[in-house]
């Protein structure tokens, strides 16, 4: 049990990391002759095969050199300090290169980020997982003379690296800025990972009472009503306390943010008229009874009883939660993925859900400043990570103590994933693997361990199955300094007054026979600007 516990709870974090990092991208590279309205593919791209053919020239360098690397967050947190990462160790072997690391106190990373880009005193480069450390933009921080622009350096010194960026369109845009520069070393995953994050039930009472599971907002209805005796509070409980649920929302071609509403133009989702349709639905939902009184109080991390004492029967959670909520309840609940909703049986979602990405970037990105006195031999040592044999050691660590080779395919070892020091999952990978947020080659697979369920290995592919992505935004748009400024600002009233009018019209206090009015009132605020401004950034990462 607690080999088990301590593998999922570890799961969690990996997975709330990765869903974080993912989540920030400003990335970008060079510029098309035309912009493109084409919406980026969901579709998972075959793994590209880099040009090293495992002759990569190890060591590096014949004599012993060191650079200095300031890094986000720690590998694990039962490390004292990077230099005890068993991964590092070995690669500074391999690679004759050094690293000495600067490690920021925790909680007070981005303001240390700040003070050293303000001291001038820099490290030779920067590891960070959000791009929203660089305030403004990377193409500010190339200008102001703190870093390198790789566009150069990265195809003399770094191919592997270069070919993997190059491999398709999407990607290319998504590692560059909008002015063709190439700032940053970025993590790129083998393959798209599937959503991991999305709608899970309870499958026992679903198999007692006969039911299949739901594929259509109306199927959900019958499923909920028929749950309803069976769950003490709803049967349902929505992800946000505001309301909005993308996996309930996207079947209407809609989310909680901005989205493309019709080739190449930018719009909002809940000043779609389809909102209409989703507070519609919810309204009634919550006035049978089917929709959790307390939804708007409610934050699912914080509430496990809901799940596990038999409170609610439908929710959106991490994957992860799967075999998690099943323990956490002594094996007395099941649980399992079941499909996104759409109006239709049959019809398809355009869009991803919880802004997970649809690329292939992943979290964490690594700069080159312009203190490095050797920016080639630095871009040599981040491209030893996009090779066969150092992508390995950056997602798995030490060959025969963190991972082995299995039918022809990598593995976690039992000692990471079901330890005994009751280690999360990515504590005890941390201590041979690199960091999270270290720029790779990444191979998200190595997430399923044995110890994963069927079901919720599962879980991805099926949220995915009936996803045809055809109106997601690319997260790697970049506004300016400027245009971020004025952004927050009315994004930050939009959002305040969405919550509070929202909740009102589920719960009744408001008809929904105002909605236009709620239109007018959001766009008093500032949307259209808001929406002009979002434009203008997509506009720029199309013409790249």
């Amino acid at each position: 049990m607690k080999k088990t516990l301590a593998f999922l709870l570890a799961a969690l974090m990996v997975f709330v990391v990765f869903a974080g990092c993912q989540n920030n991208g400003e990335p970008s590279t060079a510029p098309s002759t035309a912009p493109s309205t084409a919406p980026v593919s969901s579709t998972p791209t075959e793994e590209i095969t880099p040009p090293d053919d495992g002759t990569f020239k190890l060591p590096i360098v014949d004599e012993k050199m060191n650079f200095t690397i300031w890094i986000q967050v720690a590998s694990s947190a039962t490390l004292a300090s990077m230099e005890d990462v068993k991964g590092y160790q070995e690669a500074e072997k391999r690679t004759n290169i050094g690293i000495t690391w600067q490690q920021p106190a925790a909680g007070q990373e981005a303001e240390q980020f700040g003070l050293v880009i303000a001291s001038g005193d820099l490290p030779d480069s920067f590891i960070v997982g959000a791009d929203t450390y660089y305030i403004g933009g990377y193409d500010k921080y190339i200008d102001d003379g703190f870093i390198y622009d790789l566009k150069d350096i990265i195809p003399a010194n770094a191919p592997n690296y270069d070919a993997i960026r190059n491999q398709d369109d999407t990607t290319r845009k998504w590692t560059m800025t909008d002015s063709g520069a190439v700032p940053y070393f970025r993590t790129i995953n083998k393959t798209v990972q599937p959503s991991f994050f999305g709608i899970i039930g309870r499958s026992d009472w679903m198999t007692e009472l006969g039911l299949e599971k739901p594929r259509t907002y109306e199927e959900y209805h019958t499923v909920l009503t028929a749950l309803k005796d069976k769950a003490s509070k709803a049967p349902l409980t929505i992800y946000t306390a505001s309301g909005l649920d993308d996996a309930f929302m996207a079947g209407y071609d809609i989310i909680n943010g901005f989205s493309l509403v019709e080739p190449g133009k930018v719009g909002y989702g809940p000043a779609q008229p389809a909102f209409k349709d989703y507070l519609t639905m919810m309204k009634q939902w919550y006035s049978e009874g089917l929709l959790n009184p307390d939804f708007s109080s409610v934050s699912l991390f914080s509430e496990s009883p809901l799940f596990v004492n038999g409170e609610i029967a439908v929710s959106s959670h991490i994957y992860v939660f799967i075999d998690m909520l099943a323990l956490m309840s002594g094996y007395t609940t099941q649980w399992a993925a079941l499909p996104i909703p759409v109006k239709n049986v049959g019809d398809e979602r355009h869009l991803t859900m919880y802004r997970i990405p649809t690329g292939l970037i992943g979290g964490g990105n690594a700069t080159i400043t312009t203190e490095c006195a050797a920016p080639d031999i630095m871009a040599k040592w981040y491209d030893y990570f996009y090779t066969a044999e150092g992508a390995d050691l950056g997602n798995y660590g030490i060959l025969g103590e963190s991972y082995e080779e299995v039918d022809g395919k990598l593995q976690v070892t039992a000692n990471i994933y079901a330890n005994t020091d009751g280690l999360a999952f990515s504590a005890a990978l941390g201590q041979f693997a690199l960091s999270a947020y270290h720029p790779k080659w990444y191979e998200w697979e190595r997430e399923i361990t044995p110890a994963v369920s069927e079901e919720q290995a599962n879980a991805g592919p099926l949220w995915d199955s009936n996803w045809n992505d055809t109106m997601s935004l690319p997260d790697a748009i970049t506004p300016t300094q400027d245009e971020s400024r004025e952004y927050s600002a009315i994004m930050t009233d939009i959002e305040t007054f969405l919550s509070e009018s929202v909740v009102k019209f589920i719960i009744g206090t408001r008809p929904i026979s105002e909605f236009e009015s709620f239109i007018n009132e959001l766009n008093g605020i500032g949307l259209e600007r808001a929406t002009e401004l979002r434009q203008a950034a997509y506009d720029r990462f199309a013409s790249r």
